[in-house]
Formats: structure tokens, sequence, C-alpha cells
């Protein structure tokens, strides 16, 4: 869905974004996928207080760190440029 919408959700400031309904953060307009988007940030929150509440912040922010990590390289492997040599291996 990010992809859908051009979307980097590994940056905190859009997921707030996201959810005041914000659409602008769309590189690409797809508003079924960006409601999904929506939705799936809006089931996230409660979730994350309640990690708080049970494992503290820091080891949330740890995890939250690490999905954030996966999501980009998720993305990053439908770019064009994920697939290219590294630099001097050409």
């Amino acid at each position: 869905m990010t992809i859908a919408c051009n979307i980097a959700l590994d940056q905190q400031d859009l997921w707030e974004r996201i959810l005041r309904n914000d659409n602008s953060v769309c590189g690409r307009r797809n508003d079924e996928a960006f409601q999904q988007i929506r939705q799936h940030l809006m089931a996230l929150f409660p979730l994350q207080e309640r990690a708080i509440a049970d494992i503290g912040t820091k080891a949330t922010e740890e995890v939250l760190d690490e999905v954030r990590a996966a999501i980009t390289k998720l993305r990053l492997a439908g770019s064009p440029s994920a697939s290219l040599p590294p630099k001097g291996k050409q």
C-alpha cells in the first residue's frame, strides 16, 4: 500500500500526518490504499501504548525501529535502485 501511494513510512512525522487524514504525503494518489494505511496506523497506536505499559518505552521504540527498518527494506526491494550492484562492483 505504501508503494501504491509512494509513502516512506520510516519517517515518524508522516505517521502523524496520515493519522490526521493528510493525503498530501502521497507521492501517488491512491485513495483506497491511503485509507488502508491510515486504518492500520490507527490500530497500531493502542498496541503501542500497551507495549509501552508492558515492556517500557525504550524496548517499544526498539521494536518499532525494527518494524520501520523492515518496511523500508520491503519497499526498497521493489525499487530499481535496490537491484543495482554496489558502486565499484559493476
